[in-house]
């Protein structure tokens, strides 16, 4: 069998190369045939990295070095987001690239880096535009061994995760975004083992949005059901809310608002209610 090479970071000379080793791992999993699949996983700390989710809720996935296979301690799952992160004991990742809090802007040059079996290939590309589920639209078509690949902007810091590919208004397929802007509180969280401080939020919440059609209903964090007493029904909240922005950023999945209102920091969001936006004050506890 081949036996595949870690390559923890790697520099090609291409034009606009962040100036900040972009890093990325192989990954590996034993499909039913017996087969090695592979993947790419972005280190966010020297004991942890980030993959897909669709890659690791199934065999347990292992990290490909020269030295033949290294398996994470645990791995937790995030399926709201469609992500895993891989935590390991020791510190096996000596590079690493922490992910950005700020939305990609539009046009804004991206660099793809993707695990080959024959090295680290670079690619640079844009992005183009944002869709209703917050996932990013870039200028590119799909490529080989840029399943999980991940993406920085020009300063080197993590941009977000590649989920697969996209339609454009064109029909042609197109490589699609995950930007660590919507999980970088969760994986922050994880990284620093923050568990929340203060007492329960008290919300039931679902991601929301009717997809590209719709002009007037955002997407954001649906709010189902507010526990009577909870900090959630003192700050204004109602059922039938939908969270658009907290503390000035887009939120559209519920584990990103739940990590946002614990930062132990007032949080100010933006709420969608009966056709209009209210300002709500959610106070550190």
């Amino acid at each position: 069998m081949l036996l595949f090479l870690l390559v923890l970071s790697a520099r090609t000379f291409i034009p606009g190369l962040p100036s900040a080793t972009p890093s990325v791992i192989a990954l590996g999993r034993v499909d039913q045939m017996g087969l090695v699949e592979v993947c790419n996983g972005a280190p966010v700390s020297p004991s942890h990295a980030v993959t897909l989710y669709s890659f690791a809720s199934g065999t347990m996935p292992f990290v490909i070095t020269d030295d033949g296979r290294l398996l994470p301690d645990s791995t937790i799952l995030f399926r709201d987001l469609g992500l895993a992160m891989l935590v390991f004991d020791g510190e096996p990742f000596s590079r690493w690239n922490d992910p950005r809090l700020e939305a990609p802007l539009s046009g804004e040059a991206v660099f793809i880096a993707g695990y080959r079996s024959d090295g680290i290939t670079f690619l640079q590309t844009r992005t183009t535009n944002t869709r209703n589920d917050g996932s990013v639209v870039l200028s590119m078509g799909p490529a080989p061994g840029l399943m999980g690949a991940a993406a920085y902007d020009a300063s080197g810091r993590l941009l977000g995760i590649i989920t697969g590919t996209i339609p454009d208004q064109t029909g042609n397929d197109r490589l699609a975004l995950l930007p660590s802007q919507l999980w970088s509180v969760w994986s922050s969280s994880l990284v620093n083992g923050v568990s929340g401080s203060g007492s329960p939020f008290g919300v039931s919440a679902l991601a929301y949005t009717l997809g590209e059609m719709d002009d007037e209903t955002p997407s954001g964090v649906l709010i189902v059901d507010v526990c009577e007493g909870s900090r959630a029904e003192n700050c204004g909240l109602r059922s039938g809310d939908i969270v658009t922005e907290a503390g000035g950023n887009r939120v559209y999945h519920p584990e990103s608002l739940r990590g946002m209102v614990n930062s132990g920091e007032t949080v100010e969001l933006s709420v969608y209610r009966a056709g209009m936006t209210v300002s709500l004050a959610v106070p550190a506890d």
